[in-house]
């Protein structure tokens, strides 16, 4: 059986696999497995091999490597990005520099569908890519989340506070919370609306607001919540 975890900056989510089969799934904060010192897992089946898509937070990585070495004797295994992968080209000049979980949503889309695609993971940031109909990556876009997009205001502006909330309508608001959580919304879909538009991609949603945008938005989307996850387990992709 196979680990694949995908930790972000503020959710870790873990999928246990045999033979393509998903046989248990979780989630946690990343903060928690720093407190915890160890990612929860809710299953009693043992696996032989763990891989691993991480965004910052370089401690969690030795934290998950000491648990899995430890407790399962097993070496964790994280996912790189690499110039190529299968018949998918990275456009950064430096592939490196480009995130790995973008990386990873970018291969799992496009070996999906083999089509030209925008790819939006919406979370604390919110990240769109740009893929031709040729699996070449023509890099892309990042901007803040929808909870960022608060905290900017409410710590950048005197009276504009604003918590979150269940946003149903982009219609123009008559209180201040509203017109913060539905402008930061509207702002969101409008630039992912302009992106599908100008490169004619296929629009693919993953990330803790993928459903809040697909619901909100007229494109239509297909919404894939473990994207990353799937691009752990694409053929050729790297790990060190």
């Amino acid at each position: 059986m196979i680990l694949n975890i995908d930790v972000g900056n503020s959710y870790a989510k873990w999928r246990l696999e045999d033979a393509g089969l998903v046989v248990s799934r979780g989630t946690q904060s990343s903060q928690s497995i720093v407190e915890q010192q160890k990612l929860k897992l809710s299953t009693h089946h043992s696996f032989d091999e763990a891989r691993l898509s991480l965004v910052g937070q370089d401690d969690i990585a030795g934290i998950l490597r000491k648990q899995f070495a430890d407790d399962h004797g097993i070496e964790l295994k994280s996912a790189m990005v690499s110039s190529v992968v299968g018949g998918i080209t990275c456009g950064y000049r430096d592939p490196m520099s480009l995130g790995v979980d973008r990386w990873l949503a970018v291969v799992a889309a496009y070996t999906r569908f083999e089509q030209s695609l925008v790819v939006v993971d919406a979370g604390s940031a919110t990240t769109l890519d740009i893929v031709n109909s040729d699996g070449c990556h023509q890099g892309g876009y990042i901007l803040p989340g929808l909870e960022l997009m608060r905290k900017s205001l409410w710590q950048g502006t005197e009276n504009v506070k604003a918590r979150s909330s269940g946003i149903v309508s982009l219609s123009p608001a008559n209180c201040t919370e509203d017109a913060v959580n539905r402008g930061s919304m509207l702002a969101l879909i409008s630039v992912i609306a302009q992106t599908v538009d100008k490169f004619s991609g296929r629009l693919v949603v993953t990330g803790g607001n993928a459903s809040l945008i697909k619901k909100m938005s007229i494109l239509p989307a297909d919404h894939i919540p473990e994207l990353v996850i799937d691009g752990l387990g694409v053929n050729g992709v790297s790990f060190k």
